[in-house]
Formats: structure tokens, sequence, C-alpha cells
């Protein structure tokens, strides 16, 4: 299995609402190879059949810290793949967790996205001089979470909890982070 955090993801709250993107394609990641730099990105169509995956909700993929969970498309956790990437959005529960989860992400102090998956197919090439991993399949997807830092930096989460103008919450929160009036 393996892991993949998205710093500056900004997590959206929408009420008691937390979404955002765990993945975004054809983005790469930061360097996930220290000494001997590689990077990453994933694919379009690499996602499984969301309906048939069980995935949950963590913070910081911790799994004492569970926030919410798919049960293939009938829970708690809803996700979502469009030509952007994947997409999720849940309601935390009324723990400690939860409402702590909510508030750093409505405070801003939690502001990336990250997902678990085990790799199916991939493939190495060379671009611009960087070694760069392409995901082409997914097998599993284990987890998304709101993280602290990430690997990839268009990973997004937002919180809110009023509308601006009466105007859908979503779009008048992507406007303000936009600079958009």
């Amino acid at each position: 299995m393996e892991t993949r955090k998205m710093p500056l993801s900004e997590p959206a709250v929408r009420g008691r609402k937390i979404y955002g993107y765990a993945a975004k394609f054809g983005v790469l990641s930061n360097n996930l190879g220290g000494r001997e730099p590689w990077f990453e990105e994933i694919a379009p169509g690499a996602f499984p059949p969301l309906e048939e995956q069980d995935v949950r909700a963590f913070f910081n993929h911790d799994k004492n810290h569970v926030l919410a969970r798919s049960k293939r498309g009938k829970g708690s956790l809803k996700l979502s793949i469009d030509s952007t990437g994947l997409r999720y959005e849940f309601e935390p529960p009324d723990t400690t967790a939860g409402r702590d989860v909510l508030a750093l992400v409505k405070r801003g102090d939690l502001d990336g996205a990250s997902f678990a998956f085990t790799v199916e197919k991939d493939t190495w090439t060379k671009r611009d001089g960087k070694r760069i991993r392409r995901i082409l399949k997914i097998a599993k997807l284990h987890d998304i979470s709101v993280v602290t830092e990430g690997a990839y930096s268009d990973a997004t989460a937002a919180a809110r909890s009023k509308p601006a103008g009466g105007m859908d919450p979503e779009v008048a929160d992507w406007r303000a982070r936009l600079g958009m009036k």
C-alpha cells in the first residue's frame, strides 16, 4: 500500500461538510525520492470503480481517527471522479477527532488531502530531466485523509459555514480562494 499526501490542498467546509480533491489527474507530485528525486502523476481513468470500494476517511491516515466511510457508495463518505480527479465529501462525526478536524480545516491549519492505494499498473519515464512515475491503474483505494502535509500541491480540502451573497456555497468558496468577488 502506498500513500500520497497533497500539500496546499485547501480542504473546504460547507456547513459541517468537508470536501475537496484527494488526487488530481496529470499533476506532478512533490519530490518523492529524497536523494534520488522522482515524481508521480495520476492518469485519468486510474481509479477503480468507486462503487466496488469500501474507503475510509481518516485524519493523517491514522486508523484511530475515522471521519467517514464510503461503504461502496452507501456510507457517509461520498466519492466521485470527474475530469479534475478524485473528489470527496463527508460530514465529520460528532467526536473529538471530527470536531477538531472540522475546526482546523475551517481555520486553515489543515490544508492538505491524501490517499492510500495499491498500484496495479504504472510506467516510468524521464521528462525535463525528472524521473516520472505515471500511475495508470490503481487496484485498490484504501483511504482518503485530511492531512497536515502532502505529496501533491494541488490536492484540496475545504470547509465553510455560510454562503457568500446567496451563491451556491461551493462556488462561493472557490471564488473566494481565487480572489474573485
